[in-house]
């Protein structure tokens, strides 16, 4: 992965705590948007965390990845944001569908 930042969280989550972590409106419809299982190439996940990576139209795919004890997020996207869309949107997804 490329530019990974890492950010933690101690806290138990759910989807509004996700999405309070969000550090502006279009982050949280976007990260809404990336909350389906169609928009992901490739799913992952164990006892630590979920990954995943996503298209971004003709680039790259994107490697996101969330460890769940403590919370916290790793993407190889551009974003200045540390969790991004592509993390929260993750997981997101995990959180309606931890299968």
């Amino acid at each position: 992965m490329r530019n990974v930042f890492i950010t933690q969280y101690p806290f138990p989550y759910t989807s509004e705590q996700v999405l309070g972590l969000a550090q502006h409106d279009y982050q949280v419809k976007t990260s809404r948007e990336l909350a389906f299982i169609h928009k992901w190439q490739a799913l992952g996940h164990d006892e630590r965390g979920i990954w995943g990576e996503i298209s971004v139209r003709d680039k790259t795919p994107i490697g996101t990845k969330v460890l769940l004890e403590p919370l916290s997020f790793a993407c190889s996207c551009v974003s200045y944001h540390s969790p991004c869309q592509h993390s929260l949107g993750l997981l997101l997804l995990w959180l309606e569908h931890p299968e």
